[in-house]
């Protein structure tokens, strides 16, 4: 049982994993002066991990405003190199035992196959109805308490728990928000655990829908889901039921203002786009605030999203913007 094997910690586990860790990462000076050490530094970490020693540091905490406001914290290079170390051994753990339609931070799966999955169900529903929610401040509303147990479902080693403990307290809402004590909620949206934490944490969610609901079309992709059915009183039922677990069992509040029941003909405003049963677009809104934010360092992430889209008239657009950019600069 893997659950039951410890975390490996020693120095050659710590060295693959810092080749996964940088790739792709910018040469921040905190990165290079790591880098400028090392081997003492793995070293260093090996024996604290294995003794039990390891303390997880403080984090930078920013917020940035795009829909809306958010806030970021950022560890040290030391930390969430031990984040890509736990997040690797969770992911072999859990990756066999999450839905098939849960679509985030997952291989294989991400953003465009969940707008398209999301399709596909409209049309296999097309004269039935959706529920489309997500949580209220997901991320700040995670309980320390039902994470833990939770992850000690599966993880049975000590040592491991330890690990996971550490991280998972490293971070509290309450005091980051400023408040005089520990709330013993909220994971960081920086951290690469968060997101198989939160995986971990809905996927309650998800096993409730499908075995107790018994849902047939659903997905969900970070706390954003949507169920179809063929007749509203069906959608309004599980909506009742499913709010009920999420406030009951995960202590999750429901985002009022995108919680929605709609005839699936009616198309669903989903992940950005705006779907149909026989088809997808972009919102003018969308559009306009893509090309507002295009910088050289985002072009191919927006290209991609723009050539998936399929709209030939909004492809040649997007090129033809792109070079008046580049020309620009």
């Amino acid at each position: 049982m893997i659950g039951s094997v410890s975390i490996n910690t020693d120095m050659l586990a710590l060295w693959r994993c810092f080749l996964r860790f940088q790739t792709g990462k910018k040469r921040t000076p905190e990165m290079e002066d790591f880098c400028y050490c090392l081997e003492a530094n793995l070293f260093a970490l090996s024996e604290e991990l294995t003794k039990g020693t390891y303390r997880h540091g403080s984090y930078d905490v920013f917020t940035i405003s795009d829909a809306k406001k958010r806030s970021i914290a950022v560890a040290s290079v030391k930390d969430r190199l031990v984040h890509r170390l736990l997040y690797d051994y969770l992911e072999k753990i859990y990756e066999p035992l999450f839905l098939f339609d849960a679509w985030s931070c997952r291989k294989e799966k991400g953003l465009q196959k969940a707008i398209e999955r999301a399709q596909h169900f409209l049309y296999k529903f097309r004269d039935g109805w959706f529920w489309r929610a997500d949580i209220q401040k997901f991320f700040d509303n995670v309980h320390h308490d039902v994470l833990y147990a939770l992850l000690k479902r599966r993880i049975c080693d000590g040592h491991t728990l330890s690990l996971m403990s550490k991280i998972i307290g490293s971070y509290d809402i309450g005091v980051v928000t400023g408040q005089t004590r520990s709330s013993r909620r909220g994971i960081p949206i920086g951290n690469v655990t968060s997101q198989i934490f939160a995986n971990v944490y809905l996927h309650e969610f998800d096993r409730f829908v499908k075995h107790t609901l018994k849902i047939r079309g659903y997905l969900r992709y970070g706390d954003d889901f949507v169920f179809f059915a063929h007749s509203k009183k069906e959608i309004e039922d599980a909506s009742k039921v499913a709010t009920e677990f999420l406030s009951e069992q995960l202590h999750m509040p429901m985002h009022s203002r995108n919680n929605i029941i709609l005839p699936c003909k009616r198309g669903l405003r989903y992940l950005g786009y705006q779907i149909f049963p026989n088809g997808k677009r972009l919102p003018r809104r969308t559009w306009n605030k893509m090309l507002r934010q295009l910088e050289l360092k985002n072009v191919a992430s927006y290209g991609g999203l723009v050539c998936s889209e399929g709209n030939t008239k909004n492809i040649r657009l997007f090129e033809w913007e792109t070079l008046a950019f580049v020309d620009g600069e």
